[in-house]
């Protein structure tokens, strides 16, 4: 009601909020719940399209009176309501005058009031129809009660600048989006779009609707759903949308619009409305006694066919649809299989919901009787063969009644298990994957499930296309090693021309580091610190099914390469017989690079990214061990905040003495690095922060030993970057929620992060090297190279990274348990430090000096 929507009862009894006070059958539709209840709900449910609209519009005019009754968040009228329920209903006549009852509230016509809108004209027409009501010109013109409120995400306001309540962009939601504008403003969604409306509105037209012409056709894998309904087709659709995939189902569609689902949807969705609005139209004609006037005259069998099949190939050719599940899909199966091949170049993936056909039968009859079958044969709901074979026999100018007819109708039984059994046979024939999820034991989750369609589709619906947008080449010379690297985004890619787009107000967050020191856990350290101070904040990338190693950004793009793919262009460089300086340049690879149109590039990558993220979100957070910060940061298209986290290149057992200095054996993917290339890394990767170029870069530098001793502060210094970054670009909405807490970042994380940093920093286990790492160690002591870089390295740059041996003694050479200093205990460098601030500053020029010359003298 405080939305405007009009109450339906579906039951014979309800109790309803102050009914001895409000007159809900002036203002309500009610169904026969006897037909409801017995198989013709749809009966019910047709009489509501057959409304008039000038019906609607009073009674919501008389509804618009009581509004404020049950408005709770605005005034004391329900609290004025309560009380008079409650003396009335003790029958107590002593109390003293209450606040005016419903029966006497007035209405504002602007300058004057009236008992209804209705009354405010009194002959003059619109000019005196305000305040309260506004005019419409239904049935030649009434006043009527303005239905004000809008949706603000998780409540409701008069308007949408009424929504924040001074809490910012985060109550800035539903029918309205946060503008940074004049310092911050929530404002009406600009091109909203009421998706329930448009699918059951106007219904008539759909048949006379244009389609337009396919021009360019997506060419991606489309997973197709064929399970019919009532076999777990909501399961199967969930996995895929857990999986990124751009998924529609029925009434429903996923990972479209960044989250905002009151946004007009892309043309893929639109043309799956336009479909399933089609399909509803056939559903109300089949009826054996519709009586087909002008005024909704029901298609023909030719028509029904046609328009179908224009639809689905429509759906077929988007770019924007990457999973199609439900009615009407199944029922056009054999159509959906072969028009895939033509238009996408390939057949569709088909993952099959199965059920006993027996119990399918009952249930399907008992919970969409208006479903719809073929007459008189047992191809059950196989409507695609249903409507050929009727035009063959001559049927096609007969109304779609006389072939189609619904579930309720006596006699369907045997029909609908016949036509079930025998599509459920062809479709698992044709599947990678089929599931009978009712009789599995035990259950399983929406995420296993995830991941068995993962693993079984054997695709990443961007990764494993074979199309790449980046080109590198390496040359190994005498003059040292060149990388060749372009990387461009053609203007008529899907990627590009369909591509997500970011929020205002919107962040990102890259954790770069090697593998195996601390990335996934500083991650974890993020995500868990900002979402435990409000869930919505922050998006970890989350790959439900499998696809990406660690859930690591790399793996989910095409845009650059990732670190496999630089290690085979390694190997190619390796097998000739040039001479020249060791391949241990990885990490320099795309600073060089050729990027065609950087933003370009940015949003193709965060098209790519957004599935596995929740985009809603304020903080998308994502991390790579490819060390690409200038490359990222060259791309981006939102504020972006780089954080670095650096490990004893000892105590991780990364640093193999044996690694070649020739060739690719000092190549990350290898996980097994000598020693020099963790100091050219790290040198290179610093310097980019003390760029010119990028002055205003966010960043954070820490180590993964400070934040496993030294939990609270640097959080608590990480926060405070994030804090000054925020206020940097705009962000000054979200400062009220990240890093107030007083009390420690270690007492607002969760109980499962706590036993992972119980794991971390119990007895120092971590901070000791393994077996493993100790034999590499000791290995590095034993060879003179190796050996004299380790003591320099020692020496001369790890104490100023804060690293002590235990007991916070002079850091040694020798194996042993790593520690950092206390004055070391925080953020080691960061755009946002200052020397007053606490806050570690630039990267020194000294210190990278160092690096360099140490890595230079002894490679």
């Amino acid at each position: 009601m405080i939305a405007g929507c009009i109450p339906v009862f579906v039951g014979s009894k309800y109790d309803k909020p102050f009914e001895d006070m409000i007159p809900y059958d002036s203002f309500s539709y009610h169904f026969n719940g006897t037909n409801y209840m017995n198989g013709n709900a749809q009966m019910e449910v047709d009489k509501l399209w057959n409304v008039s609209q000038e019906d609607i519009e009073v009674k919501r005019d008389k509804m618009a009176r009581y509004i404020r009754f049950i408005d709770w968040r605005h005034g004391n009228s329900t609290f004025e309501a309560i009380l008079e329920s409650m003396f009335e209903e003790a029958g107590d006549k002593t109390r003293g005058p209450l606040p005016k009852t419903i029966t006497e509230t007035k209405v504002s016509c602007g300058s004057h009031e009236a008992s209804t809108c209705a009354e405010c004209p009194q002959g003059n027409g619109a000019g005196w129809c305000n305040g309260d009501c506004e005019w419409s010109n239904v049935n030649g013109g009434v006043c009527l009660r303005k239905i004000s409120h809008v949706s603000c995400g998780s409540h409701e306001a008069s308007t949408c600048a009424e929504c924040p309540q001074g809490n910012g962009a985060g109550w800035c939601n539903g029918d309205c989006e946060w503008s940074s504008e004049n310092g911050g403003v929530c404002q009406s969604q600009t091109g909203s779009f009421n998706a329930l409306k448009y699918l059951n509105s106007n219904l008539k037209s759909t048949f006379e609707q244009p389609i337009q012409p396919i021009t360019s056709p997506t060419h991606k894998p489309l997973i197709f759903g064929a399970g019919e309904g009532t076999t777990a087709t909501h399961a199967i659709y969930d996995a895929t949308c857990k999986l990124g995939f751009r998924s529609v189902h029925w009434e429903k569609s996923c990972n479209h619009n960044a989250g905002h689902s009151n946004k007009k949807p892309p043309p893929g969705v639109l043309a799956h409305f336009d479909l399933i609005r089609t399909y509803k139209r056939i559903m109300v004609c089949a009826t054996p006694d519709w009586n087909y006037g002008e005024e909704y005259e029901c298609p023909t069998v030719n028509q029904t066919l046609h328009v179908m099949l224009d639809r689905i190939n429509q759906v077929i050719a988007s770019p924007g649809i990457d999973a199609i599940h439900d009615a009407p899909y199944p029922n056009f199966a054999e159509y959906v299989l072969n028009t895939t091949k033509k238009i996408r170049g390939r057949k569709p993936i088909v993952v099959l919901s199965e059920r006993n056909p027996q119990d399918w039968t009952k249930r399907r009859i008992q919970q969409h009787p208006s479903g719809l079958a073929c007459r008189g044969n047992d191809i059950g709901t196989n409507l695609y063969r249903c409507l050929k074979s009727a035009i063959q026999a001559g049927l096609g100018s007969e109304r779609i009644n006389k072939i189609l007819y619904k579930f309720n109708e006596p006699g369907t039984d045997t029909n609908l298990m016949k036509g079930f059994e025998l599509h459920q046979n062809n479709m698992r024939k044709v599947s990678v994957y089929h599931t009978n999820l009712f009789e599995r034991n035990p259950r399983i989750g929406s995420s296993k499930l995830a991941k068995e369609i993962g693993y079984a589709t054997g695709i990443s619906f961007r990764r494993n296309l074979g199309k790449k947008y980046w080109d590198l080449s390496l040359k190994k010379g005498n003059d040292g090693t060149t990388a060749d690297c372009t990387v461009s985004i053609p203007n008529d890619d899907d990627d590009a021309s369909n591509s997500a787009t970011p929020s205002a107000g919107q962040y990102m967050v890259h954790v770069h580091g090697f593998h195996h020191t601390g990335t996934g856990f500083t991650r974890h350290m993020l995500d868990k610190s900002l979402s435990s101070l409000s869930p919505e904040l922050l998006s970890s990338m989350h790959d439900s099914g499998g696809i990406a190693s660690q859930e690591e950004g790399q793996h989910l793009q095409s845009v650059y390469p990732t670190d496999r793919q630089r290690y085979e262009k390694c190997e190619e460089v390796e097998s000739s017989s040039l001479d020249g300086k060791p391949l241990r340049m990885s990490y320099q690879y795309l600073d060089s690079c050729k990027i065609n149109s950087p933003e370009t590039v940015g949003r193709t990558l965060f098209n790519q990214w957004a599935p596995f993220w929740n985009t809603s979100a304020s903080f998308l957070l994502q991390k790579t061990p490819t060390l690409d910060v200038q490359f990222l940061e060259t791309v981006k298209i939102m504020p972006t905040l780089h954080v670095l986290v650096i490990r004893h290149p000892m105590v991780s057992g990364i640093i193999d003495p044996h690694a070649t200095l020739e060739g690719c054996g000092g190549f990350a993917y290898s996980r097994s690095l000598d020693i020099s290339y963790w100091t050219e890394a790290w040198a290179h990767s610093l310097s980019v922060l003390n760029r010119e170029k990028n002055e205003d870069i966010w960043y954070a530098v820490l180590t993964y030993e400070a934040l496993v001793q030294h939990t609270d502060q640097v959080m608590t210094d990480l926060m405070e970057v994030v804090k000054r970054g925020l206020k940097r670009y705009g962000g000054g909405h979200l400062l009220d929620q990240t890093g107030n807490e007083t009390d420690g970042y270690s007492k607002v994380i969760s109980n499962t992060l706590r036993r992972r940093l119980e794991y971390h920093s119990n007895s120092g286990s971590t901070l000791s090297p393994n077996e493993e790492a100790i034999t590499k160690w000791n290995g590095c002591l034993k060879l003179p190279r190796c050996s004299t870089f380790l003591n320099q390295l020692t020496l001369d740059v790890l104490p100023k990274f804060g690293y002590v041996s235990a007991n916070n003694t002079t850091l040694s050479s020798k194996p042993g348990t790593v520690m950092v200093s206390e004055d070391f205990g925080h953020v080691l460098f960061s755009s946002e430090g200052k020397a007053s601030s606490g806050l570690g500053d630039k990267p020194s020029i000294d210190l990278l000096s160092t690096m360099r010359k140490i890595s230079k003298d002894t490679s």
